[in-house]
């Protein structure tokens, strides 16, 4: 929610000539945190299925329970 305003506020203070180089370190950065993002999303998701035998019924209906939020098991 707040990277579009620290990317202007960083905008802010390169000279006009490095705009698009600012810009494209932001886009990168960007790109690098989200998929960092997923990779701990995905951590923390194996994590909590460490109990759950790979490949069985339950594994399924917990990675399915755990995508759409179902609290009805906890």
């Amino acid at each position: 929610m707040c990277f579009a305003n620290t990317m202007t506020s960083g905008m802010g203070s390169i000279a006009p000539q490095f705009k698009p180089d600012g810009n494209a370190v932001f886009s990168t950065f960007q790109q690098l945190v989200g998929a960092v993002g997923t990779t701990v999303m995905s951590v923390f998701l194996g994590v909590a299925q460490t109990g759950t035998k790979s490949g069985t019924a339950e594994f399924a209906k917990v990675t399915i329970s755990g995508a759409i939020g179902d609290t009805r098991r906890c």
